[in-house]
């Protein structure tokens, strides 16, 4: 289960918890993957940016 796998955890165990973790509701996973993917398509998009315009200035 959830619990006995963030249990055995090692960073998990730095900190001691009050509660007990529980899943995400369906808004909170939709709110987590939204960022993810925004975060992920802004350091794409530098990348390519950077790549792309190194050439011009070095």
């Amino acid at each position: 289960t959830l619990a006995w796998a963030h249990e055995r955890t090692p960073l998990a165990n730095l900190i001691r918890w009050r509660d007990k973790p529980v899943a995400l509701s369906i808004v909170q996973a939709r709110l987590v993957g939204l960022a993810h993917f925004s975060v992920g398509y802004i350091f794409t998009y530098a990348a390519f940016l950077i790549a792309s315009t190194s050439g011009k200035f070095g």
